[in-house]
């Protein structure tokens, strides 16, 4: 499962996805919409103590999307991927400190 909270403030998937095959296509079709490398700068961070990520901003230089920032937290059990958080409000992501 993969779900998108950006309150309309940056770019995530709108409605709830489900199904690894699915979500699968929907990241491999991200990599030809964002810069080269956008995913790439991603780091691991610790999200209330679950694995997750954080995807810097990054500038689309006119001829990709721009990047907004982005936490996405990975829900685990028995060692399988059952659910992706992604984070893009912007006013969720003051916080941080990365």
């Amino acid at each position: 499962m993969l779900i998108g909270d950006s309150d309309g403030k940056g770019r995530t998937t709108r409605r709830i996805m489900t199904g690894a095959d699915k979500i699968a296509r929907f990241f491999a079709g991200l990599l030809t919409t964002y810069p080269p490398g956008a995913f790439a700068a991603a780091r691991p961070v610790l999200v209330n103590g679950d694995v997750g990520f954080h995807i810097p901003a990054m500038d689309g230089g006119g001829r990709y999307h721009d990047m907004d920032v982005h936490v996405q937290t990975v829900a685990l059990r028995d060692g399988l991927i059952v659910g992706i958080y992604d984070q893009v409000n912007p006013e969720k992501l003051q916080h941080l400190r990365v």
